[in-house]
């Protein structure tokens, strides 16, 4: 088996284990506690990969406008991303990041000239619809009933902006790394 298959199921393991323990914790501390605490614990690891790299890369002016426009939309996401967990349901809310490689499609094209292949985009969309069937049992309301349940459950409605976000975010932090290293970004960011 492919390292990478092992250390993409392993990462997606730890953080449904995460977001599970974060939504049993939340309900007892601030949001904004969790989240920056949750950032504070990777820079150790950060730093090492950081040191391990090499040189320390010129910071040219994409990545700087890269790094200071994606930065605040990030911080903004994370926070709102604890908001959800903590106000919704898991089972309602986390399936919408699905919705993100939807996004992604077109601002990956567009911020760092990324084309996905039709194939790939029909998947892609294909995954991101997946998020929407938790609410088929609204059906019977008609067939915008889905669509109505998501808009009444606010947690989802984070989720849905939390993806918008972290797939424009995303695009940036590969043209950040484009023009620096992943370690480097992964550090100051």
């Amino acid at each position: 088996m492919p390292i990478w298959v092992i250390l993409t199921l392993l990462s997606a393991f730890s953080l449904a284990t995460s977001d599970a323990h974060t939504k049993r914790v939340i309900t007892r501390e601030n949001e904004y506690v969790i989240a920056w605490f949750r950032l504070i614990i990777a820079l150790p690891a950060l730093g090492i990969a950081l040191l391990l790299s090499g040189p320390v890369p010129q910071m040219d002016r994409t990545y700087m406008v890269s790094f200071c426009t994606a930065l605040p939309l990030e911080l903004g996401a994370i926070f709102l991303y604890y908001k959800a967990l903590r106000i919704s349901p898991l089972s309602l809310t986390l399936p919408f990041l699905s919705v993100t490689p939807v996004f992604l499609i077109l601002f990956s094209l567009i911020i760092v000239g990324d084309p996905v292949s039709p194939a790939g985009a029909a998947g892609i969309v294909l995954i991101g619809l997946g998020g929407f069937t938790l609410n088929l049992s609204n059906l019977r309301a008609g067939f915008l009933g889905p669509f109505r349940a998501v808009a009444k459950e606010r947690g989802s409605l984070y989720m849905l902006s939390i993806a918008l976000v972290y797939a424009f975010t995303s695009s940036l932090g590969k043209l950040a790394i484009d023009h620096s290293s992943a370690a480097f970004f992964g550090f100051t960011y």
